[in-house]
Formats: C-alpha cells, structure tokens, sequence
C-alpha cells in the first residue's frame, strides 16, 4: 500500500468515526452524574428513570453521586464528557437558574458549558416539620413558634438553594423569627430533625415521603397555589392566609455543549418513552412529581424564562449567598 492510499484509508475511517459519531451512536455505557449526595428527591427521580431508561439507550445506565462545589463538581465532569451522550447530568433546576444569580464565581455557566436534553419532572414542595411539635398546619405552627418565644429552626441543603429561598419568601410571610441552619443535602436534615435538632424544612415531598408514611414528619403546608394528589389534605399555604411562597421545584437532564442535535434528539426520545412508562407516572404520583417531558428545545426555553424570574426575585430580596 502506498504513503498515499494508507493516509487515504486513515482519513476515510476518521470521517467514518465522525458520522457516526453526529448520527448519535448508542453508547455501551450512560453515566447519569448527579450533583448531590444520595437520597433526596433528585437521587430518587434520577434512579427511577435509569432503570426504565436503559431499555431504550441500547445499554447499561448507572448514577453517580458527585456532591460538591454547589453543583460545579457534577458540571465540570459533564461539560468535559464526549459529546455523544455517553455522560449526562440530571439536577434539580436550582443549580441552573439560582446558583448563576448567587454565586459571583461559580465556576460554571449552565448557558455555555451545558446542552439541555429533556426536562424530566415537576415537584410539589413544602413544610415538613417533626412529628413531635404539636402543630398539624401552618396556622398551628405559627402559634406554636410565637408562643414558644424562640426562632422556628428550619434547615436547607445549603446557602443560597431554593429551600433557602423559600424559607426567605416564609419569613416575609408569616413575619415568624427563623433561623436558618444549612446543610449538604436532604439526608443530614431529616437526621437532625428526627433527632430533634431543628424543626422543619422546605422540601419537596419526595425527599421526605418514607418519614412521613412512618409518622416521623408531618406536613404542614404546601408551596404554590395548587394541591397534590400525593398529599390531599395539605392545605396551601395561600389557603392558611400565608400567601408568597412560591418557586416551581423541577429537575432536568442535561449533556456536555456542543452536543450534536442528533445525540439529543436519540437521548430526549429515549426519555420521552422512558417517562410514558405508566410505572414511572405512577412512581413519581406516589411521591408528589409529575412527569414534565420537554424537548431539548422546549426546555431550553424554560430554562431561560426560570433563569428571569429566579433572578428578578433574588434581586428584590437581595438574597446573597456565602462565597
């Protein structure tokens, strides 16, 4: 073979390596990452969909906790990924529509260094407190706290995340004395309100739904202005006379930039089947979450309209977060 007809052997199998590669190949291996620690709700909707999800990716799935660095360890590793697919990133939205607002050097830009796939699920969210504080409702709480003369104990996964933000959003509107104790994850908050350690979080109902089944947590009011199946008794916290908690709790999948269309629109069909399986409408219903499918373009845009309003409501609040 000569010099000529090797070079032209190697570039045609290169071209070859790169259609295949912009048609969207199936990789053998998906490695959904994570930026939180096990349990909690992200790590539950994350698990759910890798099982359903590897019958339709052509391979294994496995998730991976990777906490830290308020979601930029999880980023970095997804953004520096191959852009075939073969690494994903499914978060809660705050770390791309809250973090960029809080955070003057995060080391990440959820914009340039991330391309949205599918959006997954929505999430009701609310006021979970320790079955030990005599109070069955936001009403109840309040009076219990102010009757108590000490601040009402509430924890957060962290400084700046969007239990933090709605814990801003419950000061202004019960006029209660909170005090804010954050943690790193949902996990070590559950600990330490069984433990009697602080009193209640805002989180969404997932995150908490063995606790409350085993009547360890109750639930007191719930954010927004709608009910949920998942727990039909709650009242809102509009409907208890405290209105202006509010923030849509979702989560999303996401690939490193520059992904290719055609590896997006292979990974967001694969979802779209994945979260019309009725076993998973029906997990994600026991639990308070709808599926929420989007499209990587239908979600992009939601992205950008989340990333206004969290803004704007940060701004007003001149909510700042440790750096």
């Amino acid at each position: 073979m000569t010099l000529f007809n090797a070079v032209s052997v190697l570039l045609l199998a290169f071209s070859m390596f790169g259609v295949a590669h912009a048609q969207g190949t199936a990789p053998a291996l998906t490695r959904i990452i994570l930026p939180y620690p096990s349990g909690g709700s992200t790590d539950f909707l994350a698990r759910a969909v890798a099982d359903k999800l590897r019958n339709f990716v052509g391979g294994s799935v496995v998730v991976e906790n990777r906490p830290g660095g308020n979601g930029a360890v999880a980023v970095q590793a997804v953004s520096r990924a191959p852009t075939d697919g073969s690494v994903l990133l499914v978060t809660a939205g705050s770390a791309l529509v809250i973090n960029p607002h809080l955070y003057k050097n995060l080391s990440y830009d959820p914009a340039a260094d991330l391309t949205p796939i599918s959006r997954l699920a929505i999430s009701a969210s609310v006021l979970a407190i320790r079955a030990t504080i005599p109070a069955n409702n936001l009403r109840e709480l309040v009076a219990w706290s102010r009757g108590r003369g000490q601040p009402l104990r509430i924890g957060s996964s962290g400084v700046g995340s969007i239990g933090h933000l709605w814990e801003e959003q419950l000061k202004s509107a019960t006029k209660l004395d909170v005090l804010h104790v954050p943690y790193k994850g949902v996990t070590p908050i559950l600990t330490d309100m069984l433990g009697d350690q602080i009193d209640g979080t805002l989180v969404d109902i997932a995150g908490v739904a063995p606790q409350v089944t085993a009547g360890k947590v109750k639930l007191v009011g719930l954010i927004g202005a709608a009910r949920n199946a998942a727990a039909p008794s709650v009242l809102t916290m509009d409907e208890q006379g405290f209105p202006g908690v509010d923030g849509l709790s979702w989560y999303g999948m996401l690939g490193p930039a520059k992904m290719p269309d055609e590896s997006v629109r292979r990974v967001s069909e694969a979802v779209g089947k994945t979260l019309a399986d009725s076993e998973i409408v029906a997990k994600f219903t026991s639990v308070g979450m709808a599926t929420a499918f989007q499209s990587g373009s239908e979600f992009a845009k939601t992205m950008r309209s989340e990333t206004e309003w969290w803004g704007r409501l940060i701004a007003d609040r001149k909510i700042k977060a440790d750096e």
